[in-house]
């Protein structure tokens, strides 16, 4: 059980990265780079989904949850400036 916590809590780390990556409209080329940067940081990250693709398949898969759960839920929102 403790194996798969170390393996969830590294995937969110991950995660969290890739998702900085799109808001703050980076190349998911950065994603690597920021990877490593914190493991140098003493973060750990697991051992898997360091590549650019991952990022880019990472983002993709959220971003096609949130409009999945828009349409089901018929939410709707505002933007403002």
């Amino acid at each position: 059980m403790e194996i798969n916590k170390e393996n969830i809590e590294a995937t969110t780390k991950v995660f969290g990265i890739a998702c900085e990556c799109a808001l703050s409209h980076l190349s998911s080329r950065e994603h690597p780079r920021l990877v490593e940067l914190h493991r140098i940081n003493g973060v750990q990250c697991g051992e898997t989904l360091y590549s650019f693709h991952a990022c880019a398949n990472i983002v993709t898969c959220m971003r096609d949850e949130i409009y999945d759960y828009l349409l089901k839920t018929k939410a709707s929102f505002f933007y403002y400036d």
